[in-house]
């Protein structure tokens, strides 16, 4: 078996992509995709450590993250404000969000809140205070081993 951890979010636009990045430099993690990537189509070998992404995942994870015992997940709540006017670089012309969205996906995560397996992460404390976050999250899942600070991941 693998440990499988699977980044969500409130929305597209959360900050996923920059947290997956940042995870990647500073923890050991065996396998990850460059890309989103449903959560259900990914594999790794025995004991490895696992990093996906995808932030629409949201809406099933209450019902997967009890039927696998290997799964745990990173919910990533920004302010609906920033997420609906963030913009894409490769378009900038176009918005990837609304309200809608965000109340759909937050409403479901909510229902995640307390399981053991499940981490919300506030995108403002991540680019405010990364070392605490990363703090935060390696004392959730004490099997990841940290190799750089979160603040040096630039470097």
């Amino acid at each position: 078996m693998f440990k499988h951890l699977h980044i969500v979010a409130c929305s597209p636009r959360s900050g996923t992509t920059l947290l997956h990045e940042v995870m990647v430099t500073c923890f050991r993690i065996d396998k990850h995709y460059d890309h989103e990537i449903r959560f259900n189509l990914v594999s790794a070998d025995d004991g490895q450590i696992l990093l996906t992404k995808r932030p629409k995942d949201t809406m099933y994870m209450p019902s997967v993250l009890d039927d696998d015992p290997e799964l745990y997940v990173i919910y990533v709540l920004r302010d609906p404000r920033d997420v609906i006017v963030s913009r894409h670089g490769k378009n900038k012309d176009m918005y990837y969000s609304n309200i809608r969205l965000w109340r759909e996906l937050h409403e479901t995560a909510r229902q995640m809140y307390g399981h053991p397996r499940f981490l919300e992460i506030k995108y403002e404390d991540f680019v405010r205070n990364p070392n605490e976050v990363q703090e935060k999250i390696a004392a959730k899942f004490p099997w990841l081993e940290k190799i750089h600070a979160f603040s040096e991941y630039h470097e």
